[in-house]
C-alpha cells in the first residue's frame, strides 16, 4: 500500500523512482513487537477503542527502549485516557496526520500535561 501511494507521485513526475526506492528501503514492516526495542518512535493507529489502545501502549512500554516516543493517532479519545495504564506518560504524545498524509506532509504533535519537554 505504501508503494502504491507513492507510485502515483512517480507517475506524475513529482518523485523519482530512485527516491521512491530509497524511501521504501527505510521501511521495515513487522507483525510482532520483536524489533521494537530498536526504534525511536512508535505511532499507534489502531481503531478508536480506548481499551485496545491502552493494551497496545502497555505492550509498547514493555518492549520499547525507555527513550522511545510513544504516539497515538487517535482523533476521538483523549491522549490521557490512552496513556492511563502506562508508567511512561511523560513520553506519550498525539500524532495527527493531515489527509491524505502522502500528499500533505504535515504532522501535528499534541502534548499532554505529563509529556516531557
Amino acid at each position: 500500500r505504501i508503494r502504491a501511494n507513492f507510485a502515483s507521485r512517480v507517475k506524475k513526475g513529482k518523485l523519482t523512482q530512485d527516491k521512491l526506492e530509497k524511501m521504501l528501503a527505510l521501511v521495515s514492516p513487522v507483525l510482532t513487537y520483536d524489533r521494537f526495542s530498536e526504534v525511536d518512535i512508535v505511532i499507534e493507529a489502531a481503531v478508536e477503542r480506548a481499551d485496545l489502545k491502552q493494551n497496545i501502549f502497555a505492550d509498547l512500554e514493555r518492549v520499547c527502549n525507555p527513550n522511545c516516543i510513544l504516539a497515538t493517532n487517535t482523533s476521538t479519545i483523549p491522549i490521557d485516557i490512552v496513556a492511563k495504564k502506562t508508567k511512561a506518560q511523560d513520553r506519550i504524545v498525539g500524532a495527527h496526520f493531515f489527509s491524505p498524509a502522502h500528499i500533505m506532509p504535515l504532522l501535528e504533535i499534541v502534548r499532554t500535561k505529563d509529556t516531557s519537554a
